[in-house]
């Protein structure tokens, strides 16, 4: 089974400028999902979706291939993910490469290692999924919110924080590091949730800071060091 690995990073970012190349541990912030595309082991293309030129070319210098510029379309605001990921597929199927599946790979979360990729494709491979796609444990249960109107009421919520009380299940969300598809489903779909036969990759907290602004960057950025700190001393 070949693998497509998709890592989009258009140029623009609202509320992080640049945030792609933000440098960060030394690194552009792409260059840590660089890393675990290309050293977690499975048979697979990697391939960087880019508007950028900068960003096309540190990709260059971590060996990977750049045969295309993203679409202006495909680099706005409005671009949904889904449709730079079906654009990737198309332009390497038009050059004659066939892939089975297909696995995506925000930069925006990088302490998502190569072992959480091979791990995943494992689970994708196993349950004869038509997707997998990665979660973590929310950090509050859902009862714990609510919508506030223009008066800031919060009649009511007292009661919903009781009923937290009674309820020891687990709730998780997605944390964006990782999407994984077959890729005729993908087509088929124009999603990464196929209706059926689609499971979560679970991960921990501490690996899935998704950076959307600066205090994102700067946890993601301590958890990190601190994670080398504790590689080198073991």
């Amino acid at each position: 089974m070949r693998y497509l690995i998709i890592i989009p990073a258009r140029q623009g970012s609202k509320r992080l400028p640049g945030k792609n190349l933000r440098i960060m541990n030394g690194k552009p912030l792409i260059a840590h999902t660089l890393e675990a595309a290309l050293n977690c082991g499975i048979d697979a293309e990697v391939c960087v979706s880019s508007d950028s030129q900068e960003v096309l070319a540190v990709a260059r210098e971590y060996g990977v291939e750049t045969p295309f510029v993203r679409p202006a379309e495909l680099a706005g605001d409005e671009a949904r993910s889904i449709d730079v990921v079906l654009h990737a597929l198309a332009f390497h199927r038009a050059r004659g490469q066939q892939f089975a599946s297909v696995v995506l790979l925000q930069p925006t979360s990088p302490l998502r290692t190569a072992s959480h990729v091979r791990d995943a494709v494992a689970l994708f491979e196993q349950r004869r999924a038509n997707s997998v796609v990665s979660v973590c444990e929310v950090e509050h249960p859902p009862s714990w919110t609510m919508q506030l109107d223009s008066s800031r009421s919060l009649d009511g919520f007292a009661g919903a924080l009781g009923a937290r009380s009674r309820d020891d299940r687990r709730y998780y969300r997605l944390n964006g590091a990782l999407y994984i598809s077959q890729a005729d489903v993908l087509v088929s779909c124009k999603s990464f949730f196929s209706g059926c036969r689609s499971y979560a990759y679970v991960m921990c907290k501490d690996s899935s800071v998704d950076v959307d602004d600066i205090i994102d960057f700067r946890l993601a950025e301590m958890l990190m060091s601190e994670r080398d700190r504790s590689s080198v001393q073991s």
